[in-house]
């Protein structure tokens, strides 16, 4: 089985989109993680900074909760 990487711009869109892709893998292959960057909290990113969403911790911890559900 392989595993994926997903980067993540904390669009709740692809956060409904997920699961579905899961099941189009049809367990052949499994998304794994999702990583991404918040500017708010001073992180590197290759990308720039004007492109990286700034969200409070309250907002990330809702996308992570998310996620993670």
């Amino acid at each position: 089985m392989a595993l994926y990487s997903v980067g993540y711009n904390f669009d709740w869109q692809l956060v409904r989109a997920l699961p579905s892709l899961n099941r189009a893998f049809g367990g052949r292959h499994r998304l794994s993680e999702v990583y991404g960057a918040n500017a708010a909290f001073g992180q590197a990113s290759a990308r720039p900074q004007s492109n990286i969403p700034r969200l409070d911790w309250q907002e990330f911890e809702d996308h992570v909760s998310e996620l993670t559900r």
